[in-house]
């Protein structure tokens, strides 16, 4: 019984896959950019796809699992531990490596999920690919990751009536709303040896070179370079 269950969640896990290569394979036809419909091309692609995409699927399912899991334990005001954040992290770094794309064409995807910890994880899988490509050191773009994974954590402590509001916030409604920023550098205090980069990101991540943005209204070269990133 325990092995039959153990073959149906494998069949499962291998249909959610093969939706997500089949739904990034038309995503990537539609844009066009060149992949034309004869057979070689689009073997070569299936196949590339099947490759990087499953590693990648993996990755972004456990980051998922573990961004959920930290954003209720904040709720819950139980510790956050920081080298599971860490060991995901790497995970992204190492899909990256092997692959420039898989992880940011699966963040592309449309997804009606639209939970702050989904966010989140989109957040990071950008934030590392641009770091990349800024030519950061590999340690600081796991930084940058785990900062990305982190950044909006304190909406976890926003009311769900304010969270989920549609249309326009109340006055008290919307600093209420930017207060997430404070709970979310209250999370870290007690996480060992935690990068400013991390804090940066935390404290930054809404300010607006022109000074419209929250919480310190910074302007210009007075936000740091991850925090514009972010």
């Amino acid at each position: 019984m325990i092995q039959t269950k153990k073959n149906q969640q494998a069949s499962k896990s291998k249909q959610s896959q093969d939706e997500v290569e089949a739904t990034l394979l038309a995503q990537l036809r539609d844009l066009g950019d060149g992949i034309t419909e004869t057979g070689p091309v689009d073997t070569i692609l299936e196949e590339k796809l099947h490759s990087e995409t499953a590693k990648a699927v993996k990755i972004i399912d456990e980051t998922l699992t573990l961004a959920e899991d930290i954003f209720a334990k904040f709720k819950k005001n139980q510790e956050i531990k920081i080298d599971p954040i860490v060991k995901v992290t790497r995970d992204m770094l190492s899909s990256f490596s092997r692959d420039q794309e898989a992880l940011t064409s699966l963040a592309m995807l449309k997804n009606k999920d639209n939970h702050s910890f989904t966010h989140s994880v989109n957040v990071s899988i950008y934030l590392i690919a641009l770091a990349k490509q800024m030519n950061f050191s590999e340690k600081d773009q796991a930084w940058l990751g785990i900062g990305g994974l982190l950044q909006d954590i304190g909406l976890a402590k926003v009311p769900k009536d304010i969270l989920l509001k549609k249309g326009k916030l109340a006055a008290n409604e919307r600093k209420f709303m930017q207060l997430h920023v404070d709970f979310g550098m209250h999370s870290i205090k007690n996480m060992p040896n935690v990068s400013p980069l991390v804090k940066n990101i935390l404290t930054q991540h809404h300010e607006r070179l022109d000074g419209t943005g929250y919480p310190n209204q910074l302007k210009g070269f007075k936000i740091s370079k991850e925090g514009k990133m972010a």
